[in-house]
């Protein structure tokens, strides 16, 4: 596996509770965006190249907010469903140092195994995630 294409998988990994927690956040701003009223076609004078017709505003900040969302939600769903498919000692393994930050160290104590286990584990392990997010 490539150099870049492993640190991308790792980052996507580490920030998967970052991502649960955008996820409810955005869900929660597309929610408001959906309660604002209806357009009152009263345009303001704005400059800097911003829209001054609030409904279009909100348009077009609901569109950002559902690009971003779908993103999260994609790599939400590919971490989720390639961990659930691991052996349950690579699960963990990720899980703990890809996820929770735990140094290979803090893994080996943790799990009772060899410090040649995790790193096998991990070059074993990342390739299906790469594969799986389109990499």
């Amino acid at each position: 596996m490539e150099t870049h294409v492993r640190k991308f998988v790792l980052a996507e990994l580490e920030r998967y509770k970052d991502y649960k927690e955008q996820l409810l956040d955005l869900e929660q701003q597309r929610a408001e965006i959906g309660r604002y009223p209806a357009a009152t076609w009263q345009r303001e004078a704005v400059s800097g190249g911003r829209i001054g017709d609030p409904t279009a505003e909100g348009a077009a900040r609901l569109e950002r907010i559902n690009a971003v969302y779908a993103r999260t939600r994609f790599y939400i769903k590919v971490i989720e469903s390639t961990i659930k498919m691991l052996p349950e000692e690579r699960r963990r393994i990720i899980e703990l140092h890809c996820i929770d930050g735990f140094p290979v160290e803090k893994v080996e104590t943790e799990l009772f195994i060899n410090r040649s286990t995790v790193y096998r584990a991990l070059n074993e392990t990342l390739p299906l995630f790469a594969m799986r997010m389109g990499l």
